[in-house]
C-alpha cells in the first residue's frame, strides 16, 4: 500500500477529531484544538519541505554543456519517485538500477520514528535506453538476517560473465549515524534478478563511521575500488571476506572548488585510462516553516586516471558539467548525482538521480567531453 498521502490523511483526521469533541464537550473547546493541532503537525514533520535558497550564483555562471548532446528524464512505472540509477549493458540492451522510497505501514512507522527507509530497485532498457521490462524491487540482506530496508545508492558491475552490486546500508550500529558499503552478486532466474547470497560488508582499516560511494573498476582482471579522490585512495577487495587492502595512494594534482569530489559511476576503460563522473557538493541555507536547515547545491564533473598503478589522477573537467535548468529544481539540496555510465563508441551514456526524486539519463559526445578535460585548475 502507497502512503505517501497518509500524513496529510491523519493531519486532517485529528484535526477532525479535535473539531467535533470540541463542539460536544463546552468544557474542553480550548483543549481538544490544541490537541487536533499538536497532532496533526506531528503527522506531518516526517514529510515536511523546504523553502529553497537560490542557486550559488558562481556555480550557475561556471555550468558547461558543450559536451552534452541531449538529456532526458527515465520514468520507472509503478515507481514514480525512483532516483539515483546506475547503468550496465545487458544482453540486447541494458540493465538499469534505481533507488526508491516506498511505504507500507510497517516503513512508515520507521519514517515518523525518523528511520531512513529506501529499496534498490532493477528494470531493463532497449537498446534505445527505453523501459523494456517490468520493475521490481531486489530483496537484500546485509547487517541483519532478515530483508534490508534501508538499501541505498547501487552501483551494477559487471566483472566478467558477474554481475555484482555495490550499495549502501546501515553499518554495525543499524542506525542512521553509521553506514558501510556491501557487495553483492547478482543472478537471474525465470527473468528476474536475485542475490545470490547475504551482501559482504566491506572493510578497510580507516573506516569511518560513514562510508559511502566506494567506486569499483576492473585493471588487468582485478577489481578495485577508489576510496576517496584527494589524495586518490586505492583499495583491492577480498570479495569472500570483505577485507579492503590499500594497494596505492597518489595526491590529486588540482583542486575542484565546489566541493569535496565523491564517487559516482563505476570507473570505464577509455583512450588508454580510467574514466569516472563524479559528484561534489557545498552548503547552503535553506529556509523553512521549521527553521533554517543545511541545504546543499549538488555539482557533477568527471575525471581521467591512470588505467594501472599507481592510478594517478591526469585529467578533469574544468567546470561542472550540465545545465542550468538541472540544478535549479525546488529541492534544497540540488541533488546531481551521477552512479551509471556506458559506452558505445563516441558516446557516453550517464545515468544520474535529480533532486532524490527522479532519474535523467544524458548522453555525451565522448571527444568533446576528453577534449574539455584538463591537467590543471585555476
Amino acid at each position: 500500500m502507497q502512503l505517501v498521502l497518509v500524513p496529510i490523511f491523519l493531519s486532517a483526521f485529528f484535526a477532525s477529531v479535535a473539531l467535533f469533541f470540541a463542539l460536544r464537550y463546552k468544557r474542553n473547546r480550548i483543549l481538544w484544538p490544541f490537541i487536533g493541532a499538536f497532532l496533526g503537525i506531528a503527522a506531518l514533520l516526517p514529510f515536511r519541505t523546504y523553502r529553497v535558497a537560490p542557486l550559488n550564483p558562481a556555480l550557475e555562471a561556471s555550468i558547461v554543456s558543450d559536451s552534452i548532446i541531449n538529456t532526458k528524464d527515465i520514468l520507472i512505472p509503478g515507481y514514480p519517485d525512483a532516483y539515483n540509477p546506475s547503468l550496465i549493458p545487458y544482453e540486447e540492451g541494458y540493465l538499469l538500477s534505481f533507488r526508491v522510497r516506498y511505504y507500507n505501514l510497517k516503513t512508515f512507522i520507521k519514517k515518523v520514528c525518523n528511520v531512513r527507509t529506501a529499496y534498490v530497485g532493477l528494470v531493463k532498457l532497449n537498446r534505445q535506453l527505453e523501459i523494456s521490462g517490468e520493475p521490481y524491487l531486489l530483496d537484500l540482506t546485509s547487517y541483519a538476517d532478515h530483508s534490508s530496508t534501508s538499501a541505498q545508492d547501487a552501483r551494477l558491475f559487471k566483472m566478467g560473465e558477474k554481475i555484482l552490486l555495490f550499495f549502501n546500508d546501515y553499518g554495525s550500529t543499524r542506525h542512521r549515524s553509521c553506514y558501510s558499503l556491501y557487495v553483492t552478486e547478482l543472478i537471474e532466474k525465470e527473468g528476474k534478478f536475485q542475490a545470490k547470497q547475504h551482501a559482504t560488508l566491506l572493510k578497510y582499516d580507516s573506516m569511518l563511521s560513514i562510508e559511502k560511494n566506494w567506486i569499483p573498476f576492473l585493471s588487468n582482471d582485478k577489481l578495485y575500488l577508489i576510496y576517496s579522490t584527494q589524495p586518490h585512495l586505492i583499495l583491492e577487495p577480498n570479495l569472500e571476506t570483505g577485507i579492503c587492502q590499500r594497494v596505492a595512494s597518489t595526491e590529486t594534482p588540482f583542486s575542484w572548488k565546489w566541493g569535496e569530489i565523491r564517487g559516482g559511476t563505476p570507473a570505464h576503460p577509455i583512450e588508454g585510462g580510467l574514466l569516472t563522473f563524479f559528484h561534489s557538493s557545498q552548503e547552503l541555507p535553506a529556509a523553512s516553516f521549521f527553521g533554517t536547515k543545511v541545504g546543499r547545491n549538488y555539482a557533477m564533473g568527471a575525471y581521467l586516471f591512470e588505467n594501472r598503478a599507481p592510478f594517478a589522477v591526469r585529467k578533469i573537467t574544468p567546470s561542472p558539467i550540465g545545465s542550468a535548468e538541472n540544478y535549479m529544481h525546488k529541492n534544497r539540496r540540488k541533488v546531481i548525482f551521477p552512479a551509471g555510465m556506458a559506452i558505445e563508441g563516441n558516446i557516453i551514456y550517464v545515468v544520474w538521480g535529480k533532486n532524490d526524486t527522479g532519474i535523467c539519463l544524458s548522453t555525451f559526445d565522448k571527444e568533446k567531453l576528453l577534449s574539455s578535460m584538463t591537467t590543471s585548475l585555476d
